[in-house]
């Protein structure tokens, strides 16, 4: 009898690395912050799309190289366990796969250290390494659970899908799945919305919950 393929989604920013938001950290390093904030707070009220809202973010950036704009992830740890977490899901036939709102740039280099099979992210573009000033958005917040549903179908994931996440873009993760971890939130609609939430300093101390649940 075929054994059935199992899934985890890990959110990547504020779940599996400690910094919620990766533009912001690239407004905060490049001095944008006010600008990006003035963005941010137009999108929050309607006055421009969230692809407008990518889209002049990644504009501020435009001559930055890909090498500057990639100092500030080495001061954005990976929890700890997380690696170790999803080399023990991999040994019981789960795929390990990251959905994010934020950024390949950092999320590429993240899914490789902690062993993910790949990350569904948003694109800075660059051009002989410098950023363009352009960008291409594939992860609207608040449509995760678009691209977790269409993965499940494409790969035909028949068994169990587990999701782990700290923000309220990830609650429709958590609704499209058998099992959800609320890691490190802070809002009470997200800690409601999981199966368990977790607070702790490594990632290991969530294995027995998944243990009883095999």
């Amino acid at each position: 009898m075929k054994e059935e393929k199992h899934l985890a989604v890990f959110d990547i920013d504020g779940t599996i690395r400690e910094i919620v938001d990766p533009w912001m950290m690239l407004h905060h390093y490049f001095n944008t912050s006010k600008e990006g904030g003035v963005i941010y707070k137009n999108w929050v009220e309607g006055v421009i799309s969230y692809h407008e809202m990518c889209e002049q973010d990644a504009l501020l950036w435009k001559g930055k190289s890909k090498e500057e704009m990639l100092v500030p992830l080495q001061k954005n740890s990976i929890r700890s366990g997380s690696a170790a977490l999803i080399s023990y899901l991999k040994e019981n036939n789960f795929r390990c796969i990251g959905i994010s709102t934020g950024l390949s740039l950092f999320n590429d280099i993240t899914s490789e250290i902690v062993g993910l099979e790949k990350c569904f992210s948003n694109e800075i573009l660059f051009e002989e390494g410098i950023c363009n000033g352009e960008v291409k958005v594939k992860i609207e917040e608040f449509q995760k659970h678009k691209v977790l549903k269409q993965f499940i179908e494409e790969n035909n994931i028949t068994g169990k899908v587990i999701s782990f996440g700290d923000g309220k873009s990830d609650i429709d993760l958590f609704k499209n799945s058998d099992l959800s971890f609320a890691v490190h939130f802070k809002y009470d609609e997200v800690k409601e919305a999981a199966t368990y939430q977790f607070e702790g300093n490594d990632f290991m101390e969530m294995q027995d919950l998944i243990k009883q649940y095999l």
